[in-house]
């Protein structure tokens, strides 16, 4: 099994300017404690007091269950409460699963976030998931 190295992220934050979403990312990356790698910031359309930025942290995990676990953990310090699906299991020993929250906040300014953990690039797959309960068919 490929190992899982890295979560990706989307966080809503409720700023009123570029310089407060960075102080902001900086606090959430403390909050973190991984190191945000490979950030972006864009203002929400619909909202321009609303920037949704997107970045990775990184992990390591062996196997599935470390990566629950280790995502779960560290999702845990930007919201209280969140909705997890539970994992989902392609061919070829790959593996994803992902989370939202909106709810109980830690971080002021953050109003949603969302994970997403795979053990493949997505964008270089076209993912089935498979049918047999988890075990791969023969």
């Amino acid at each position: 099994m490929k190992p899982f190295d890295r979560i990706r992220w989307r966080a809503w934050l409720r700023v009123s300017s570029d310089a407060k979403a960075d102080k902001l990312m900086k606090r959430l990356s403390q909050a973190i404690g991984n190191g945000i790698t490979d950030s972006k910031l864009e203002v929400y359309w619909k909202d321009k007091g609303l920037r949704i930025a997107d970045f990775f942290t990184q992990i390591r995990a062996a196997n599935v269950q470390e990566a629950m676990f280790h995502a779960l953990q560290t999702a845990s310090c930007v919201f209280h409460r969140w909705t997890v699906g539970g994992p989902q299991q392609y061919s070829g020993d790959r593996w994803e699963f992902s989370g939202y929250s909106s709810d109980g906040p830690i971080i002021v300014g953050v109003e949603a976030a969302e994970f997403h953990v795979f053990n493949f690039d997505p964008r270089r797959t076209v993912a089935t998931p498979m049918a047999t309960g988890g075990k791969e068919s023969k």
